[in-house]
Order: structure tokens, then sequence, then C-alpha cells
């Protein structure tokens, strides 16, 4: 009789064993794996490049990758050298993940070079919310850009001056 019920035991343990893994199968990896497809979906459908158009009377050819990378050249960005406390700058080139259905926020580092010997090298860290629409085919947004001395990754960065935040409309680039 004891070993009846240990016999019992055994038996409704592999039962419950296999109903949880049934559960999981069903909700855990599917669900999850859902969600990374549906990522994966939503870069493809972004990708590609695309010409902005700011409120700084300046362009930018914004590239995005599938897997949330991004980089861009911006029109001005050796020609402001040209302008009266302007300072070129380089690429940019940073990350993005989506953060609604069409929408997504990422961030970019370029470098700010010295106009003058008495200037040193900053870091820009932008901002960047992104929203998708007609298609995929147009985006709006804005970047908000922040300077540093130094590199703005780390925990005690701290931003040298006011930030500057530049509002834009885009199209994507077709082959076509």
């Amino acid at each position: 009789m004891h070993n009846r019920k240990a016999i019992g035991t055994v038996g409704m343990m592999r039962t419950v064993a296999l109903a949880g893994m049934l559960l999981l199968s069903v909700c855990g990896p599917t669900s999850a794996g859902d969600v990374s497809a549906q990522s994966q979906s939503f870069g493809a459908q972004i990708a590609g490049t695309w010409f902005l158009q700011q409120s700084s009377d300046s362009y930018r050819i914004l590239t995005i990758l599938p897997d949330g990378q991004w980089f861009a050249t911006d029109s001005s960005q050796l020609a402001s050298v040209l302008v009266v406390g302007s300072r070129p700058f380089s690429n940019q080139q940073g990350v993005w993940q989506q953060t609604d259905f069409k929408t997504i926020r990422g961030k970019m580092l370029d470098f700010v070079y010295p106009a003058t010997a008495d200037q040193k090298l900053q870091t820009t860290m932008a901002t960047y919310e992104l929203t998708f629409g007609n298609g995929y085919t147009t985006v709006t947004g804005t970047a908000t850009l922040r300077f540093y001395g130094g590199n703005p990754l780390v925990p005690d960065a701290q931003p040298v001056g006011d930030a500057i935040t530049i509002t834009f409309t885009g199209q994507r680039v077709n082959a076509d």
C-alpha cells in the first residue's frame, strides 16, 4: 500500500511536469519568439536609407539597419567651419529600438572637432524619436543633442552647455 502511494505520487508529479512543459511550449518560448520575430519584421520594414530635412536648415542621410544599428551623415557637418561659432563634426553612429507600433527611439554618437586652437574635442550624444508613416515611406521626428567633454556613456558624464532639439521630416530613398 505504501508503494502504491509512492507510485501514485510519482505519476501525479509526472503529469504536473508534462502539463507544465506543455504550457511553457504553448505560452513561453512561442510568445518570446513571436516578439523577436515581430521586432525583426519591423526592422526589415524600416531598414534602408532615408533623406531627412531638418529644422536646422540642413539635411541628413540616415541609414537604418534591421538589427538595431544605424548611421548618418549631415549636410552641415563640414560646412559648419564657415559659420561663426560652429564646429565641424563627424559622421554619426548608434543604435535604435522599437518603442511602439511604427516608432523607434535611438541614440547616436559623433565627435565635434576643435575649430580653433583653444577648443577641445567634444562628443555629441543625440537621442532620436522617429515615427514612420504612409506605408513606411515617410518619417517625422526629433533629435536632442547633448555635448560632452569626453565619454558620454560613463555614469558621471555631465553635458557641456545647453541641449539642442531639432525636428525633421523625411522620405525613404527608393531604387526605382
